[in-house]
């Protein structure tokens, strides 16, 4: 999988010297997928990994539809990713769905303020990244 996604970023980046919002998503995605490995697995910080993730699924799908104007090719050697980050993505959320918060119904409830300010921070940098993809 690495494979074709280095392979997809050197048909946009390196040979068609692309450069822009496509090399911007390009470093978004990686940075959100080297951030998820030790945010889930060494710290064990399950929902902001399922934030994280969220992201990074959105960032996959921008980045294969900024690829796509360049070289159809780039962009489709990233569906393998973007359909094992789903995956992914679902696993996460199951894990977290299956896993209530440990504390007091206080920590709970401070939790859940949390959770929705986070989720509301991920809806708003998603839309942010949706409307600078959308054609002029």
């Amino acid at each position: 999988m690495y494979s074709l996604m280095g392979y997809s970023g050197w048909l946009v980046l390196h040979q068609q010297k692309v450069r822009g919002p496509a090399a911007v998503l390009w470093g978004t995605q990686l940075a959100l997928n080297f951030a998820w490995q030790p945010l889930f697995f060494a710290a064990h910080q399950i929902k902001p990994a399922l934030y994280d993730i969220a992201a990074l699924d959105v960032a996959v799908a921008a980045t294969a539809i900024q690829f796509n104007k360049y070289s159809p090719k780039a962009a489709g050697l990233l569906l393998p990713y973007l359909a094992w980050c789903g995956f992914a993505t679902a696993l996460n959320f199951n894990i977290v769905a299956n896993n209530p918060p440990q504390g007091t119904p206080e920590e709970w409830e401070k939790t859940k303020k949390l959770d929705k300010q986070d989720a509301e921070k991920v809806k708003d940098k998603a839309a942010d990244v949706a409307s600078k993809l959308k054609p002029s």
